[in-house]
């Protein structure tokens, strides 16, 4: 899960952040370079900046707005795929998860089954059955403790990714309102016969403006350090989990050895061995159920 977000959607917005430059495509489309001149036009500078971007920003602007409203809405695609993505890869690991633990649990019925064939007499006997009981319940402790543990982080995240959807879904509409806004007026201080050098000057200032708010609401959108919070609480219960299935193994193998005398030293530890192994192998399972890969 650490990187999740590391190519995060909002990154998708940079294509028409570079748009919004004050230098950018909708000032050269106005006749307009950066600098507020126009190119071949030795004489009269006023009287054709006003021309060029009162008679230019109708059509200008209609383009400029459709190319945000294409780019916003590629960004609310990006939002449902990597929504979708996730969800496959949670799918597959629980899928992968599930086969994991019937082949270990046919694995422990194949190891009790040679442990129940050592067993001579009834103490024996009822010593590997109460060792069966006692693995089982650890077993089943500890699956269903990281059960919880992935379920919280899931949960967590989907909160997490949620919020950041919000918070930059509003941060898109400010950055279009913004926009819309500035056009509009443009628009109006042409109607009215605002000078065209003061038009470019003040469209281009407000596109800048919205530009420097977007980029501080992305920022602000960023869930780095909560998401880091949700993997470290998860890989916590998932050791805590095979730590006490360690300690209630170790409790039942004693007993079952302590029944069998010193000839049940090899049966009982080898087992009790295996056992361990498993509870390692499901860890690292479990503990790789993260939604970044």
């Amino acid at each position: 899960m650490k990187t999740i977000f590391k190519n995060t959607v909002a990154g998708g917005m940079l294509a028409l952040l570079a748009t919004l430059t004050p230098a950018g495509a909708f000032a050269a489309g106005l006749g307009v370079s950066a600098t507020g001149s126009v190119s071949g036009t030795p004489g009269g500078l006023g009287a054709k900046i006003g021309v060029n971007v009162c008679a230019s920003i109708d059509t200008r602007a209609d383009k400029f707005v459709q190319n945000i409203s294409d780019k916003t809405g590629k960004f609310g695609t990006r939002q449902s795929d990597r929504v979708a993505k996730i969800d496959q890869n949670r799918q597959n690991r629980d899928e992968k998860l599930d086969t994991f633990r019937q082949n270990r649990d046919t694995a422990h019925d194949t190891r009790y089954a040679a442990l129940e064939a050592k067993a001579t007499t009834d103490a024996e006997k009822a010593a590997v059955a109460q060792f069966e009981a006692d693995v089982n319940a650890a077993v089943s402790t500890r699956r269903d403790a990281i059960d919880a543990a992935i379920k919280t982080y899931r949960d967590g995240v989907d909160n997490l990714i949620d919020t950041k959807f919000a918070s930059l879904d509003a941060a898109v509409s400010t950055l279009s309102d913004s926009i819309n806004a500035a056009i509009s007026k443009a628009k109006d201080d042409c109607a009215s016969g605002v000078a065209g050098a003061t038009v470019l000057a003040d469209l281009k200032a407000s596109i800048k403006d919205a530009r420097t708010t977007f980029q501080s609401n992305r920022q602000d959108a960023q869930i780095k350090t909560e998401l880091q919070a949700l993997v470290d609480a998860r890989k916590k219960a998932v050791a805590d989990a095979v730590a006490t299935f360690k300690t209630s193994l170790a409790a039942a193998t004693a007993k079952l050895k302590a029944a069998f005398g010193a000839d049940a030293g090899a049966s009982a530890s080898t087992n009790g061995t295996s056992t361990s192994a498993d509870v390692n192998a499901n860890a690292d399972v479990n503990a790789g159920t993260g939604d970044n890969q």
